[in-house]
């Protein structure tokens, strides 16, 4: 995506924002900046695949979904997803380009 924006093919590119007190992404000595109070919402859920025909597959789901509501009840992962960038309180009453498509608007 980078060497799209940097051949001029995009004008730009949808990424995380970066986790810089700028917001700033530096990547091999460029810098990369938000376009200000506009986001883009990507409503997905990530997911995990176990079979159903492995000889553990029904103990492995069932652990997996274990450790999943212990790791979301500490706040694990909303912690992970905020220290990455997918979740960035700098932006949060920032626009968002795509409310249309969103689920109820929001």
């Amino acid at each position: 995506m980078l060497a799209m924006v940097e051949s001029d093919v995009v004008d730009t590119m949808l990424i995380n924002f970066s986790v810089s007190d700028s917001l700033t992404l530096n990547f091999e000595g460029k810098e990369y900046v938000p376009i200000e109070n506009i986001k883009v919402v990507l409503p997905d859920s990530r997911h995990f695949v176990v079979s159903k025909n492995h000889p553990e597959g029904v103990q492995i789901f069932a652990a997996l979904n274990r450790g999943l509501k212990i790791l979301k009840r500490r706040g694990v992962l909303k912690r992970a997803l905020t220290e990455s960038g997918f979740i960035n309180k700098k932006v949060a009453n920032w626009q968002v380009a795509n409310a249309e498509m969103l689920v109820g608007g929001d």
